[in-house]
């Protein structure tokens, strides 16, 4: 079983990252115009309909082509090692962080902002969970719920005790040779394994040296990651053995410095836009992973 929330997840991300690369474009008499017209009442105006659009577009496109039946729940909290669940987290967290910058930088106040954005994330991701519930392969679930509200809560704490995101949720993809097994589960294509390969994703917690430890040695930019990964799944249910290698499938933990790209400081627009948006992705570098067979070091992870 392979779901349509991380498609949506990924497009509505994409969607509040390209939005929010308006507020590093400067103050020029455009951008001024612009931010003049979009009052906060229009930019809401503009989010449901974006909302609307999306989510009809999504249950024609996708849901099209799965058999349904009566609306019911689905217990997955114990599939494909929850990497899943991470992924509703990270994809949330992200959202909610995007939209809480583009609100503010569009004259929202500061509270409206912070809980309006938390509240939208949390909708917006969480609506797939209506269709899921129809679908008769699987049907909604309780657990993805909980993931997008750890998601929505990381980054509304954060915001609610430094004013900040001195923690950050990262995303990295690492293409493995899994999918060849089970094509039509693990992604046929580049596209469809960056969404579905689960054991090519990794989810880090990326936390801010410098805000942490007060010392001058310490560059602004330095982070300590520790992420999460899991490997030989071919199918959801991780008690099943590799067709190939007749392997079970493991979980993989990670700690590896990494590099908050928003704390560099450059004078190009257009490198201010790049940094801002690469930052969702963890930067590869000297990592450690730890799992069941025991210790790795990845010279780039």
């Amino acid at each position: 079983m392979n779901k349509i929330s991380p498609f949506l997840i990924c497009v509505l991300t994409t969607i509040l990252l390209f939005a929010n690369t308006i507020q590093t474009l400067g103050q020029s008499d455009t951008i001024s115009t612009i931010k003049s017209y979009l009052t906060p009442g229009k930019i809401i105006a503009s989010e449901i309909g974006i909302y609307a659009l999306g989510m009809t577009a999504v249950g024609s496109a996708w849901y099209s082509n799965f058999e349904f039946e009566n609306w019911h729940w689905f217990d997955d909290q114990h599939e494909w090692y929850q990497i899943d669940k991470a992924g509703h987290t990270f994809s949330t967290y992200q959202i909610a962080n995007q939209s809480f910058k583009t609100h503010i930088h569009f004259g929202f106040p500061h509270k409206k902002a912070l809980w309006y954005s938390t509240a939208i994330a949390f909708v917006a991701v969480s609506s797939v969970e209506i269709f899921d519930g129809f679908a008769a392969e699987w049907g909604a679930s309780a657990s993805d719920l909980v993931a997008n509200g750890i998601g929505a809560g990381v980054f509304l704490a954060q915001q609610l005790i430094w004013d900040a995101q001195p923690i950050k949720l990262k995303f990295s993809y690492h293409p493995t040779t899994l999918y060849k097994q089970r094509p039509d589960v693990l992604g046929s294509n580049h596209l469809e394994r960056l969404l579905k390969d689960y054991n090519a994703q990794q989810y880090w917690i990326s936390a801010n040296l410098r805000s942490f430890i007060p010392c001058s040695y310490i560059p602004k930019w330095l982070n300590l990651a520790v992420g999460y990964g899991a490997y030989n799944m071919i199918s959801a249910n991780t008690r099943s053995t590799n067709f190939e290698s007749g392997e079970v499938p493991y979980r993989r933990f990670f700690i590896s410095p990494d590099i908050d790209l928003e704390q560099i400081k450059v004078r190009s627009t257009f490198l201010r836009i790049l940094l801002h948006a690469v930052n969702i992705i963890k930067i590869p570098l000297p990592t450690l992973e730890f799992n069941k067979k025991g210790v790795k070091f990845h010279p780039l992870y």
